[in-house]
């Protein structure tokens, strides 16, 4: 677009909507990325959220086994929301049907991988 003298107020307004709009965007997205961000429990919050309410002791333990994602800040223990959620869900027992589908899959990739190749019949 051409700017002169006469169309350089209309040129100005579509300046100050364009800046509006980009400015209302990033609004959004930081509100949005803020509430998206990461949640963290202390060892005593940890115990609270999770399901069977393990003692301090247990979750101490399963720290030193290294067996539960954490992180220290400074000598605090501390533990991620989405970490845990995530280590929650490896540790879920499967179903029977879950457990019937994974052995047949299993069991279907290895005949086909162990079919004779080659050879008067192959």
């Amino acid at each position: 677009m051409q700017i002169t003298l006469e169309t350089l107020p209309q040129a100005f307004a579509m300046f100050v909507d364009d800046t509006n709009e980009k400015f209302r965007l990033l609004l959004e997205k930081s509100a949005h990325t803020q509430t998206k961000s990461c949640q963290w429990f202390d060892i005593n919050q940890l115990c609270d959220y999770l399901p069977h309410h393990p003692a301090k002791a247990t979750i101490y333990g399963l720290v030193h086994r290294g067996e539960i994602p954490n992180m220290k800040q400074g000598k605090k223990l501390i533990f991620s929301k989405d970490a845990i959620d995530t280590w929650l869900e490896s540790h879920r027992r499967k179903t029977k049907a879950e457990l019937q589908e994974e052995t047949t899959s299993t069991a279907d990739s290895f005949l086909v991988s162990k079919k004779k190749k080659g050879g008067i019949n192959g």
